[in-house]
């Protein structure tokens, strides 16, 4: 995909409830990117993986002040669009933003971003290397999506052999696939202290509903 440095592809944007991660609960301001360079099984967002609207940086920009709350960029696949995201950003160094990836693209480093990036297991039916986990701080974190108690195994295994100490880790049932008692038994059973269970505490309060 190929766009201007002043038009980015949406799909949506919209106000609501951070429903995973470190900043779980927090009001903040989504803006939902249009493309991606994979496709998983279990995708939940698979509107968003072509199309979208063509929109200014500086409208979005403009929309990212009125909202008054973080921001938190995903997709489909934000780092398609990475020089247009550069831009935005650095014309809004007083907004926080998380950017959410598959990890697959190259991150950039920026003093207002936090970095959360989905570690794709065996049930995407796809194999990919992920890069990246070198580059990421503190202040990042890690989700992995898990189906099957296969995936859990190999999550805890992939978590133990190539995810780096300092990082923050969650295991996140894939929504009405994967009972969540699993993963906090599991997360029990081995005494991990350093992984958290993750939630989408948006799927809790509104289901499937799009724009939440």
């Amino acid at each position: 995909m190929n766009y201007s440095n002043n038009i980015m592809k949406i799909t949506e944007t919209f106000s609501s409830i951070q429903g995973e991660g470190p900043e779980i609960g927090a009001n903040v301001f989504f803006i939902r990117l249009s493309g991606c360079n994979v496709r998983c099984e279990y995708c939940d967002t698979e509107y968003a993986l072509e199309g979208g609207e063509e929109v200014s940086i500086e409208t979005l920009a403009q929309k990212i002040r009125a909202a008054g709350a973080p921001v938190v960029l995903t997709g489909g696949e934000p780092l398609i669009q990475k020089d247009e995201i550069m831009k935005l950003i650095g014309m809004l160094p007083e907004i926080d933003f998380e950017i959410q990836t598959n990890g697959t693209l190259e991150i950039f480093d920026a003093e207002n971003v936090r970095w959360a990036i989905d570690i794709k297991t065996p049930s995407t039916g796809i194999d990919f290397e992920i890069g990246n986990l070198d580059k990421l701080t503190k202040k990042d974190w890690i989700n992995i999506v898990v189906v099957t108690t296969d995936d859990l195994r190999w999550a805890f295994k992939y978590i133990g052999e190539s995810i780096p100490e300092h990082l923050l880790v969650y295991i996140t049932p894939a929504w009405g696939k994967m009972d969540s008692r699993v993963i906090w038994d599991a997360l029990v059973e081995k005494g991990d202290v350093r992984t958290k269970m993750g939630i989408q505490m948006h799927k809790y309060i509104w289901g499937e509903e799009r724009r939440r």
